[in-house]
This record gives C-alpha cells, sequence and structure tokens, in this order.
C-alpha cells in the first residue's frame, strides 16, 4: 500500500513510535525507533523481547506516530527476520533489497540511538548484542492521518472527573485507550 505524502512526511518528521500488538486480553505497546523505507516500516529489537513472541503467535499489528499537530496510524502485519536464520537470510535476499535499505534508512535516521548502543556495547546484556538483534517488517494494508491534540489537554480531559479530584472511587476507574486522546474532534 502506498501511503500519501501527508503520511510520508509525518514519519519522516518523527524518530519513536508506538508499536501495538495483540496480548491477550490487553495489546502490548511499547515504543520503538523506525524507518520507512521501501514502502514498509522498519525496526529492531531483541530475539527475547516480548514483541518478538507476539509477532510470531499473531503478526496483525499498529503503529502509531504521534508528529505534534498530526499523527499517522498504520495497521498491517509484522514480519520478523532473524539474521542468524538461514532461511530468514534466504527470503530477505528473494524479497530484493527491501531489508537492506530499511536497516540503512534505520542505522542514518537513528544515529544518535545507534552510536550510544555502540559506546555501551561493553555493558550492555547479552540478550541486547547485535548478534540478538532481529528485524521487524510492518506491511501496511491501512493508514490514517490524524489531528492531535496537545498531550496535556488530552490527558485532562481523558480522566474522569474524580479521578482529577483524586479520589479513591477515581483511582479505580479506568481510562479510555490512547486511540481516544488522540483524535480531535
Amino acid at each position: 500500500m502506498r501511503l500519501s505524502r501527508e503520511a510520508q512526511a509525518i514519519l519522516g518528521r518523527a524518530r519513536i513510535g508506538m508499536l501495538a500488538l495483540k496480548a491477550g486480553r490487553l495489546p502490548l505497546v511499547n515504543p520503538a525507533a523506525y524507518s520507512f523505507a521501501a514502502g514498509s516500516l522498519w525496526m529492531t529489537t531483541s530475539r527475547y523481547a516480548a514483541k518478538n513472541m507476539l509477532a510470531r503467535r499473531d503478526p496483525r499489528a499498529a503503529f502509531f506516530v504521534d508528529a505534534g499537530a498530526q499523527g499517522v496510524l498504520l495497521r498491517g502485519t509484522l514480519e520478523v527476520f532473524d539474521p542468524l536464520s538461514l532461511n530468514n537470510q534466504v527470503r530477505a535476499a528473494l524479497a530484493g533489497p527491501g531489508m537492506y535499505l530499511g536497516m540503512a534508512e534505520y542505522a542514518l535516521r537513528n544515529v544518535p540511538f545507534v552510536a550510544g548502543y555502540a559506546l555501551d556495547m561493553m555493558r550492555l546484556p547479552r540478550e541486547w548484542m547485535p548478534y540478538n538483534r532481529i528485524v521487524l517488517q510492518l506491511h501496511q494494508n491501512d493508514a490514517e492521518v490524524t489531528r492531535c491534540r496537545p498531550r496535556s489537554a488530552v490527558i485532562w480531559q481523558a480522566c474522569p472527573a474524580a479521578t482529577r479530584a483524586g479520589t479513591t472511587a477515581a483511582r479505580r476507574s479506568s481510562i479510555p485507550p490512547c486511540g481516544r486522546w488522540t483524535t480531535a474532534p
């Protein structure tokens, strides 16, 4: 699916997005550095991360990027590439240069993250070492550009009045899901 210029501009302005995966009753929502190249969204994570296990179990995912006054919500399926797997290397090579372009764009776009990672290499846990990283590719089948309200106003409006007053009953109440907070009327 091709993204609109507006959606591509939003993806180009932000550095971090929120990845949501089905994880039982409630979704797992994690921040993720990303790049958008070769028509897909690319991320990397530890092979031991919950994201990896959940994506393999159910590849349906959503990714939200907030770029201030606007945001973009992508929905689609995640494909996992494990560089240590010969099958995955062959699959990536047969799919064309997409993964390699995506990872090159990821490294260039996220230089501060990559540089910090390299500087901390000796202190990283074994699970985070480069040989334990996998690549996630989001094949989007739906994209939605939204207007976003300022975060402080959104959070304040999302909280029940009793929560703002600090009552015990209010602390037990639930706050609406994030998607309801960010979409302007």
